[in-house]
């Protein structure tokens, strides 16, 4: 399994090696437990509900772990020891929208199989091929226009190392206009990822924020209290975008219908 590493270097002195260790407190809150503040000059495992740590040597090599995200840290000199395999890049999703923007990230992979993220503007970007507007320093790719869906590719080069990530810019139509509004990953259900209205005192409210980087659409919502055809009565949004915010009274309503509408300009 992949994981994010972050390396911590410990400077050592050897005539220190020997060094008594210090107090052993226990200390605990709601999040995690610690049995002693300090190891002993052998292996020792502490561990808790969101990290988990292996001891070696005392002070000058060990490994801590964090859940989510997925993280580990290496003390001491040993820790940071590696070598590097290859350039990877990534992106939340391999799909962007025609006209919309997308993130691509960049790690190190390491002999171990662990990843080492590195700083966006670090890596060299370049567009291989495919409709793309562009991609800045930052590794933020902007799709062009399509009139169908179309095969992309990025390339990011560190150090001597390259890599590249296809995309698919997605032409944008009735059949897929909500999902690309909303950013939906097209692995999951749709319905899911969508916002969900819900009973907030006697009001019905759907209340939401804009996916990062998504832009050109119009969100609104209707609500009816019966679903029947010329039922559905606009609903006015009391936020700021990129917030969007709609209520409606409950009353003496016995059923109360909320639906979302999302057009482009």
């Amino acid at each position: 399994m992949n994981t994010h590493v972050l390396r911590q270097v410990a400077i050592v002195s050897l005539p220190y090696l020997f060094c008594p260790l210090a107090h052993a407190d226990q200390r605990a809150s709601a999040l995690y437990a610690i049995q002693t503040e300090a190891f002993s000059g052998g292996s020792r495992r502490s561990q808790s509900t969101t990290y988990g740590n292996l001891g070696t040597l005392a002070p000058f090599v060990g490994t801590a772990q964090a859940s989510t995200p997925e993280t580990a840290v290496r003390h001491g000199f040993m820790g940071q020891l590696y070598e590097v395999s290859a350039l990877q890049l990534t992106a939340a999703s391999p799909i962007v929208a025609e006209g919309q923007i997308r993130q691509i990230k960049s790690f190190l992979l390491l002999d171990d199989l662990s990843l080492l993220a590195l700083t966006p503007t670090s890596v060299t970007w370049s567009i291989q091929s495919g409709p793309l507007l562009g991609i800045n320093s930052t590794g933020l790719v902007t799709a062009a226009s399509v009139s169908q869906d179309t095969a992309a590719s990025v390339q990011g080069a560190y150090a001597g190392l390259s890599a590249a990530f296809g995309l698919t810019v997605l032409n944008i139509n009735a059949s897929n206009l909500v999902s690309v509004a909303f950013d939906l990953n097209p692995a999951q259900s749709g319905s899911a990822q969508l916002p969900q209205p819900q009973r907030v005192g006697p009001n019905y409210v759907l209340s939401f924020s804009e996916p990062t980087g998504v832009t050109g659409f119009t969100y609104g919502a209707e609500w009816s209290p019966s679903m029947a055809p010329g039922s559905w009565t606009p609903i006015t949004d009391t936020a700021i975008s990129p917030q969007h915010n709609f209520s409606v009274p409950i009353g003496s309503n016995t059923r109360v219908f909320m639906r979302m509408v999302v057009s482009q300009p």
